[in-house]
């Protein structure tokens, strides 16, 4: 059965000088995606923290939000460099949520660093190593790039249809 869930976004908007509101993108969720993220979350004990480490080429500088293309950037034609895909969290809130944020880093013949900057406010960030193919990772990334899990489902009253909430109409 799919279900759709509600996800809270970065995506804010005003209506004409009043307040922002957040706006909430609705995903379907299938057997397999709600599986991945209930793994994620039960293999909390394996993330580790990350160090940064500051690289260039020539006039080539990381940049923030970008760590996927960041990470293919620097590990072209080093040979023993590769992207690990993963995800970064804080761990679990008190409510038992957990924030899950897909983010690439680079072992470097063993050693794992973290070449894309971010904020110096952003406490520190935890990485939980993606375990699948790079496939399955690379076509996961776009829709589920940042998910808190456990999901919020919204409930069919009806068997096909969804509420509407007016608040968001």
């Amino acid at each position: 059965m799919l279900l759709r869930c509600k996800f809270p976004s970065n995506r804010w908007g005003s209506n004409h000088g009043s307040p922002p509101i957040q706006y909430e993108i609705m995903r379907i969720v299938t057997p397999a995606i709600e599986s991945y993220f209930a793994s994620l979350q039960s293999r909390l004990d394996e993330a580790s923290r990350v160090p940064f480490k500051a690289v260039s080429i020539a006039e080539w500088l990381p940049l923030p939000s970008q760590c996927h293309k960041n990470v293919d950037y620097w590990i072209a034609g080093r040979l023993k460099s590769r992207r690990v895909r993963g995800w970064l969290t804080w761990g679990k809130d008190e409510a038992g949520s957990c924030l899950f944020i897909a983010h690439s880093i680079v072992d470097d013949n063993g050693i794992l660093y973290d070449i894309t900057p971010i904020d110096s406010n952003t406490p520190p960030l935890i990485f939980l190593k993606h375990i699948g193919s790079r496939e399955a990772f690379d076509a996961m990334q776009p829709t589920w790039s940042s998910s808190v899990y456990p999901f919020i489902f919204e409930v069919p009253q009806e068997s096909g249809e969804f509420e509407e909430d007016a608040e968001y109409n």
